[in-house]
C-alpha cells in the first residue's frame, strides 16, 4: 500500500482490518500485457457499520450522496442500509488529492457478517472476492492486538472453509460423465475456483465486465493462486479426493494434472438409500458442500431425486457415479449462480442508494469505457 491511500484510509473512522484486492492492488491482463488498474478497492472490516457510517458521514460527507447525509440523525435507517444485499456498504471511486488520476473505492462490512459468508457462502459476496489474490493490512491507528486477532480469524477462516470449498466446487465443476480417470489439470481447476464469484454476476452479464475476465487474473497471477490454494490441493490428498501426484505432495505448477476417479469418490447406494450427512469420509466431494446452508435442501430438490429415479435401475445398481456427479454439479451450480446474482444486484442497487445517480453514472461510465476501450 502506497502512503496516500494509507493517508486517505486513517482518515476515516478505525476499524479492524483492511483488506485489499481486485485489479488496482494485483495486477491483470489487459490487452495482452500486465496492468494495473487506477482505482483501488479496499473492504474495511468494523465491529458495527452502522455507527462506522455515522462517523464517516460526520467527517467526509462528501464520499456519500447529499440524501445519505439526512440520515446521521436517524441510525435505524443505515442500519437498514447495511443489511441490504450481501451486508456491505461500499462508497463509489473518491479521488485522492494528491493523486488527482487516481481513485480508492472502500467498503465496509461487520466482522460477524464477513465470517459468516466465507464459512458460509450466506451471499458468497466478499468469499467470492477472498477466493482471488487479497492483501490483509493493519492501519497504525488500529488498535495492533485486537486488528491482528481479527486477521488471524479471517485468514484462518478463509483458508479452512472458504478455499478449501471453492476447490471441491471447482473439482465438481470441472468433472465430466466418464467412468475412466480423469486428470483435471490444475489450470483448470484454479481457473473454475477463479470464475465461482463471476458466473452470474450482474456486471458481467451486462457487459461492464470483460468476458475474460477470470482468465485475465488467473494468467497475470497464477503463482500467487498456486500459493493461496497449496494447503486446500493438499487437503484434497490427504482425503484421497484426488490422488497424489508422485514425487511432489501437492500441485505446484499449472501444467500439473490432478488424476481421480468418479468411482472413488460417491457410492449411489451409500448417497441416497442413507443419509449423506452420516458418511462424511465415503462422500468426500459432496459431503461436506451439502453442508453449507446454500445447498443443505439440495436432496429434497424434487427433480434431482426424479431424475435419478428415471435412470436404468441395473445401472445404477451397477455405478452411475458420474452421473450423479454430472447433475450434482449442474445443480448446485445452478444453486451457486442464483446467489451470486442476487448478491450482485441487491449491492448494485445499494451502490445507486450510497452514492446517487450522478456519481453511480459516472462510475458505470468509467467501467464502461475501461471495458470497450
Amino acid at each position: 500500500m502506497n502512503e496516500a491511500d494509507r493517508e486517505f484510509l486513517e482518515s476515516l473512522p478505525t476499524g479492524k482490518l483492511v483488506l485489499a484486492y481486485g485489479s488496482g492492488v494485483f495486477p491483470q491482463l489487459a490487452r495482452g500485457r500486465l496492468a494495473i488498474q487506477r482505482t483501488r478497492d479496499y473492504i474495511l472490516v468494523v465491529d458495527n457499520p452502522a455507527e462506522w457510517l455515522l462517523q464517516a458521514l460526520d467527517r467526509h460527507p462528501e464520499h456519500f450522496a447529499w440524501y445519505l447525509r439526512s440520515l446521521r440523525s436517524r441510525p435505524g435507517a443505515l442500519r437498514w442500509l447495511q443489511h441490504l444485499g450481501a451486508g456491505m456498504c461500499f462508497v463509489p471511486p473518491v479521488p485522492l488529492a494528491s493523486r488527482s488520476a487516481e481513485a480508492l473505492k472502500y467498503g465496509v462490512i461487520a466482522e460477524e457478517t464477513l465470517l459468516a459468508d466465507i464459512r458460509e457462502w450466506r451471499y458468497f459476496y466478499a468469499a467470492g472476492r477472498l477466493q482471488k489474490p487479497v492483501e490483509l493490512i493493519i492501519l497504525s491507528n488500529m488498535a495492533r492486538v485486537e486488528a491482528e486477532a481479527c486477521a488471524r480469524r479471517v485468514d484462518e477462516a478463509n483458508k479452512r472453509h472458504n478455499l478449501v470449498q471453492a476447490v471441491r466446487m471447482g473439482i465438481l465443476l470441472g468433472a465430466e460423465a466418464d467412468t475412466g480417470p480423469r486428470l483435471l489439470p490444475v489450470a483448470t481447476l484454479l481457473e473454475q475456483v477463479v470464475g465461482l464469484s463471476y458466473s452470474a454476476d450482474i456486471r458481467m452479464r451486462s457487459g461492464l465486465e470483460h468476458p475474460n475476465k477470470t482468465r485475465n487474473i488467473l494468467h497475470a497471477n497464477m503463482d500467487r493462486l498456486l500459493g493461496m490454494y497449496t494447503t486446500a490441493l493438499a487437503q484434497m490428498q490427504r482425503e484421497g479426493l484426488v490422488q497424489r501426484l508422485g514425487a511432489g505432495d501437492t500441485a505446484t505448477r499449472p501444467e500439473q494434472a490432478l488424476p481421480w476417479r468418479p468411482d472413488d469418490l460417491l457410492d449411489i447406494s451409500m448417497l441416497f438409500q442413507t443419509d449423506v450427512y452420516g458418511h462424511r469420509a465415503r462422500n468426500r466431494l459432496l459431503g461436506p458442500l451439502l453442508q453449507l446452508p446454500l445447498f443443505c435442501n439440495i436432496q429434497a430438490e424434487d427433480a434431482i431425486r426424479q431424475r435419478l429415479r428415471d435412470q436404468n435401475s441395473a445401472a445404477l445398481r451397477k455405478f452411475q457415479g458420474p452421473v450423479v456427479i454430472e447433475y450434482f454439479a449442474r445443480a448446485l451450480g445452478g444453486l451457486l449462480r442464483r446467489r451470486v446474482l442476487h448478491s450482485s444486484v441487491s449491492q448494485a442497487v445499494k451502490g445507486l442508494i450510497t452514492a446517487g445517480p450522478s456519481r453511480s453514472l459516472q462510475y458505470l461510465w468509467g467501467k464502461w469505457w475501461r471495458r470497450w476501450s
